[in-house]
């Protein structure tokens, strides 16, 4: 792989290949520049990528490909947009469309937004980008074909229009219904036919031109003056996509085996959430937090790759962080409902039961340290031989599962009168 396009609709790759001797991979989509760049191309063009039922292509994935020395182009479609928003560290914008952009003429990502077909039918394009029509409106406009005002009333309508919806065949409907001149509108649809006017088209293929040109004389490497933040988010996307085959292959073997077990599927949520929530707010594991849940799950560390067992060391962790922050409020009710979803509600009911009767044989309700004849050094030390020790301040520990102190307490002098008495 030495030079690396992402395209779709915006030009056929069969065309493409006629401008620029490429790879030419799909319209990119959230991780894929990424992979491209761990592989080390020697450049990459960003002109088409997804947008709409998936993640786009993060800002952070090009910028991580520029930190490692390779030039990133950008044009015509989604990669005109990024161009614009990252010229100043670096992208290579190519185009009218991201000229457009980067001066502040155009703003709305919709300018070049359309639906397409799959790749088994070459991302046909199946409505018409609205800067596609704005260009071509301008041009036609420029050739003496319409009038500035006809010009203006059709942008208009177009940008009104929702994407999918947006077409040749749409706008001249639409120019039947504001009432413009029969005439002027055959002479729209004639030029349109005869000039094929294509704005995302052309600067696709001026990048690709722009491309290989510069590849004929040698790329320089992008001056970088940025250090890249490795946020939580950053860093849980990188290694999700560096996870080793062997877990995917794992997966795959017990999805078309089983089918994904109802609590897989649950925990598979209960961690995107959290590392969206993580990446929203920013969070950053302390290094004690990490440190002791990498303790508790180093037994994995043998079954699983240096990337796949800290990705998931970092999930746990998250999970663990936002547990304890939110502790009060689930208790309420969510702990509860969890604890009936995975079984051990009546299990604990029941024991909860037995133990009440033999406290009250005792003429015990709500015992107390006294009733125990103990003090709370001495309930606290039992709790720690029996559960498991207390590293932070009792009120911590106790807020940690949801409890007051004074229902910590009670709770535990219950249990040590029970298995004691």
């Amino acid at each position: 792989m030495t030079l690396c396009v992402f395209l779709g609709p915006s030009l056929d790759w069969a065309q493409a290949r006629i401008h620029c001797d490429a790879t030419y991979l799909p319209p990119a989509r959230c991780g894929d520049l990424y992979r491209v760049a761990k592989a080390g191309p020697q450049a990459i063009a960003l002109i088409d990528g997804v947008f709409d039922c998936v993640p786009s292509v993060w800002h952070k994935e090009i910028l991580y490909a520029l930190q490692k020395g390779i030039p990133v182009y950008g044009a015509a479609s989604m990669g005109a947009l990024r161009a614009a928003e990252l010229a100043s560290f670096g992208m290579i914008g190519v185009g009218s469309i991201f000229d457009a952009f980067h001066s502040g003429a155009l703003e709305d990502d919709d300018e070049v937004a359309l639906a397409h077909a799959s790749g088994d039918a070459g991302f046909r394009p199946l409505s018409e980008a609205m800067v596609n029509l704005r260009t071509g409106l301008v041009s036609a406009h420029a050739s003496g074909v319409i009038s500035e005002s006809t010009r203006g009333r059709l942008v208009e309508v177009a940008k009104r229009m929702f994407y999918p919806d947006r077409s040749w065949a749409a706008v001249y409907r639409e120019a039947e219904t504001l009432g413009i001149d029969a005439d002027e509108r055959r002479a729209l649809v004639h030029y349109v036919q005869t000039e094929k006017p294509n704005q995302k088209r052309d600067d696709a293929i001026a990048v690709l031109q722009r491309l290989a040109a510069d590849a004929g004389r040698g790329f320089v490497a992008p001056s970088v003056d940025f250090e890249l933040a490795e946020t939580t988010f950053w860093r849980m996307l990188t290694l999700a996509i560096d996870l080793d085959m062997d877990v995917h292959r794992a997966l795959r073997h017990h999805v078309l085996a089983t089918g994904i077990d109802p609590e897989v599927r649950a925990m598979a949520l209960l961690f995107q959430l959290v590392s969206e929530t993580a990446g929203r707010l920013g969070l950053v594991v302390p290094d004690d937090l990490r440190k002791a849940t990498e303790q508790r799950w180093s037994h994995l560390r043998d079954r699983l790759s240096g990337a796949s067992h800290t990705a998931f060391v970092e999930l746990e962790a998250l999970v663990e962080m936002l547990a304890r922050d939110h502790m009060t409020a689930m208790a309420g009710q969510l702990l509860p409902f969890a604890l009936m979803r995975s079984g051990g509600f009546e299990a604990a009911r029941s024991t909860l039961a037995a133990r009440a009767a033999r406290l009250a044989k005792l003429g015990l309700e709500r015992p107390s340290l006294e009733d125990a004849g103990i003090d709370l050094n001495e309930l606290l030390t039992w709790y720690s031989t029996r559960h498991r020790p207390i590293d932070v301040s009792i009120d911590e520990y106790a807020q940690a599962m949801g409890l007051s102190l004074g229902e910590f307490i009670s709770e535990t002098v219950a249990q040590y009168l029970d298995e004691t008495s």
